[in-house]
């Protein structure tokens, strides 16, 4: 008896192997005959995309034009769920480290997205951080170039939201309890306070921000601050160093002044052009590096 319930159990086992790569053939069919992108309507686009993800699961790409489906019809959260999936799908699809990197570096972009879209804004805090670590530094590869455009827009989208509303207490304490719990010692976030050309006292829409700013830091009540001047990649090192410090030392005189409590708890430091966030020599490179960023101890 037990021979033949193993005997049996090796059928249902094979039958069960079969119907899988018949299922995943049947799915890369459809994917490749475009059956997505040629869809009527949105919302046949995402049964199509739907369809292929239930015959073959397991298929990073398959998972990603499911999500990217979603999302051009505005269903960000189920977008957001199955972005997550295909990640996972990345790191086991015996893809090589190319590969790889391309795939997962698209795949947190589109998160990125997303996560703006949904307000999400301390993950899209930690999403940037992870995009400008793992992917869009100095050491970049040449096939992520092409992403860097997008790469900038969702980050100066970001920038935007953060100058129209900085993080409230709330979220500082959230974002940097989050990024402690992942071992960063002194999370770091950025703001484009804005100065005038060559100056280093912030202009009126700088000042708008620096007031919302300040009333935030001195409700969290973080013991040590760094305030950190950056320029942009134009003009001479040693002058940009000057400069940013100028900046870094006139923010923390305002907060002060705004917020007489946080008198002992700043500290100013200019870094002049050596940490850049974007490394090309457009207008949109040097707003994204004109910056103040706050290092929390």
């Amino acid at each position: 008896m037990k021979k033949t319930i193993l005997m049996f159990t090796g059928l249902v086992m094979t039958f069960s192997a079969v119907s899988h790569a018949e299922d995943c053939q049947q799915a890369i069919t459809l994917y490749t005959s475009k059956a997505i992108q040629t869809a009527a309507s949105p919302q046949l686009a995402i049964e199509k995309a739907k369809q292929i993800v239930d015959l073959c699961p397991h298929v990073a790409d398959f998972q990603m034009a499911y999500a990217s489906t979603l999302q051009k019809a505005g269903q960000y959260s189920q977008a957001l769920t199955v972005w997550k999936t295909a990640k996972g799908l990345t790191y086991s699809a015996g893809l090589n480290a190319q590969v790889q990197q391309y795939k997962r570096a698209e795949i947190a972009l589109n998160t990125l997205e997303v996560q703006l879209q949904l307000k999400q804004r301390i993950d899209a805090q930690l999403s940037l951080d992870d995009l400008r670590e793992d992917y869009f530094n100095t050491t970049m590869s040449s096939e992520l170039a092409k992403f860097v455009p997008r790469y900038q827009q969702l980050r100066q989208q970001f920038n935007d939201q953060m100058t129209t509303q900085p993080f409230n207490a709330q979220e500082l304490q959230t974002f940097v309890q989050t990024k402690r719990t992942l071992s960063v010692e002194a999370p770091e976030i950025s703001y484009q306070i804005a100065f005038d050309f060559n100056q280093s006292q912030p202009n009126i829409e700088g000042m708008q921000v620096l007031d919302q700013v300040a009333k935030s830091l001195a409700d969290s009540q973080f013991q040590t601050i760094q305030v950190i001047g950056h320029t942009d990649q134009q003009g001479d090192d040693a002058y940009n160093l000057k400069l940013s410090q100028r900046r870094a030392e006139s923010v923390v005189q305002l907060l002060q002044r705004s917020q007489p409590q946080l008198k002992g708890h700043l500290q100013a430091i200019g870094k002049g052009k050596t940490e850049l966030l974007a490394h090309g020599t457009t207008e949109q490179d040097y707003r994204l590096n004109r910056r103040v960023a706050f290092i929390f101890k």
